[in-house]
C-alpha cells in the first residue's frame, strides 16, 4: 500500500474541476455566489496547494527532495481502510466521485422521460444499488455466456467466440484497439497485444520468491472458490484451476517482461494479413477481423512470441480446456458485479496483491 503527494499537478486539475462546478449567481450582472458545502468536497479556492505544512523543512531538499517536500504529510497521513493507495490524485478522485453520487441519486430518484439519457443513467445507477435483486439473481446473469461457451463444438468455434467476445469489450486472450501508429502518427493502425493473465505480472506466475508462491497459493484457493460458486462440484473445481494454471503459465512463459515491453522497437511489429496469418496460422484471422468489422492495410503486434504460443497451444491443449479457460475468464470479469458471495470472494483474492482492508461501499462499484 502505497501514499502519494503530487501538489503541483493536482493544483491544475482540482482548479479545472471547481471552475467546472455549476454555480449561481445573483442577478443579471451581479457577482458570482460560491457553491456551498453540499455542492463541494473541498472548495477549491480555500485550500493550500503547495503548503508548507506538509512539508519535512528539517530534511535537505538535495538529499531526499521528495521527502523535503511531502514529508510531513506522510507521516501525519493515513491510506483509507478503502483504498489500496492514496495521494493528492486520490483526494480529486474522491472529489469528483462524491459529485458524480449527487448527479447519479437524483437521476435514480427521478430518471426523467423513457429513452433519455437522464432516464439510462438512472436506471442503470439504480440496478447497480439495487442489492437485493442482485443478491436474487445470483448467477443468473452470467448464464448466457456460460452456456455460448459450453456449446462450443470445434475449434472455429473457438475461434468465433473470441472474436465475438472481443466485440462486446472482453478479450480472455488477446486485445485489440485502434490507436496512433507510432511510426506515422498521421494514420490509424489497429494493434493486437499479449493477454491471458488474471495474475497481475507475468512474473507471479514464474517467480519463486514467497511473495509470488503465497500469491500463487491464494489464486488456486480462488480460482476453486469461484468456480464451485458458479456450480462446479469440488473435484470439477479443482481440475478446472489445473487447466487455467498450465494455460496461463504457458503465456506467462511467451509474454514480454516489463522491462522489455518499454521498448517501442520490441513492441512495434507491423505485419500484413499474410504475415500474420503465417505468425499464427491456427487462427482464422479473416474471419476475425471481418466479425470485429477490423480492415486495414497492416496491424502492429506487440508481442510476436506471445502469438506464436498462440498458435502452437491451440494445436497441443485441449477444447474443453479452452473452453474452461473462457469460462474463467467471463466468471472472473462478472464476479465484481454478481452476488455477494463472487463480490466478496474476489476482493478477498485482491488483497492478497493490493493490501486493501475493506471493500469500497457499492455507489462506488457501480
Amino acid at each position: 500500500m502505497k501514499k502519494y503527494h503530487y501538489g503541483l499537478a493536482a493544483l491544475a486539475l482540482v482548479a479545472i474541476a471547481y471552475a467546472c462546478t455549476p454555480k449561481t449567481t445573483t442577478g443579471g450582472t451581479g457577482p458570482t455566489a460560491a457553491t456551498t458545502s453540499k455542492d463541494v468536497v473541498t472548495p477549491a479556492g480555500k485550500r493550500k496547494f503547495i503548503d508548507a505544512a506538509n512539508m519535512n523543512l528539517t530534511a535537505r531538499p538535495q538529499d531526499d527532495f521528495y521527502e523535503y517536500a511531502n514529508g510531513a504529510w506522510l507521516s501525519k497521513t493515513a491510506i483509507p481502510a478503502t483504498e489500496a493507495r492514496w495521494g493528492s490524485f486520490n483526494e480529486l478522485q474522491e472529489f469528483n466521485q462524491t459529485a458524480l453520487k449527487g448527479i447519479c441519486d437524483e437521476l435514480a430518484a427521478a430518471p426523467g422521460e423513457k429513452g433519455s439519457l437522464s432516464q439510462k443513467v438512472g436506471d442503470f445507477y439504480a440496478s447497480g444499488m439495487d442489492s437485493a435483486a442482485i443478491e436474487k439473481a445470483g448467477i443468473a446473469p452470467l448464464k448466457p455466456y456460460l452456456t455460448r461457451i459450453d456449446a462450443i463444438k470445434n475449434f472455429a468455434g473457438l475461434l468465433e467466440e473470441l472474436a465475438l467476445e472481443n466485440t462486446e469489450g472482453s478479450n480472455p486472450l488477446f486485445g485489440m484497439g485502434v490507436g496512433v501508429d507510432a511510426k506515422n502518427s498521421s494514420v490509424y493502425a489497429p494493434s493486437i497485444g499479449s493477454g491471458g493473465l488474471h495474475l497481475p505480472d507475468r512474473d507471479l506466475y514464474l517467480k519463486d520468491d514467497e511473495r509470488s508462491k503465497k500469491i500463487r497459493k491464494a489464486y488456486e484457493e480462488h480460482v476453486i472458490a469461484m468456480f464451485k460458486l458458479a456450480g462446479s462440484t469440488d473435484v470439477q473445481a479443482k481440475q478446472a484451476f489445473a487447466d487455467v494454471m498450465r494455460m496461463e503459465t504457458a503465456f506467462a512463459k511467451a509474454t514480454m517482461t516489463r522491462v522489455e515491453r518499454r521498448d517501442p522497437e520490441k513492441t512495434y511489429n507491423k505485419l500484413t494479413l499474410a504475415e500474420l496469418e503465417k505468425l499464427c496460422p491456427r487462427m482464422n484471422w479473416a474471419d476475425f477481423f471481418k466479425t470485429t468489422k477490423t480492415t486495414n492495410a497492416y496491424y502492429i503486434i506487440r508481442q510476436p512470441l506471445f502469438m506464436k504460443e498462440v498458435h502452437e497451444m491451440m494445436g497441443r491443449e485441449k477444447l474443453d480446456d479452452w473452453k474452461t479457460f473462457l469460462k474463467w475468464d467471463a466468471i472472473k470479469s462478472a464476479a465484481p458485479y454478481l452476488s455477494s458471495a463472487f463480490v466478496m470472494e474476489n476482493f478477498k483474492f485482491s488483497q492478497n496483491i493490493s493490501g486493501q482492508k475493506e471493500i469500497q461501499p457499492r455507489w462506488k462499484r457501480v
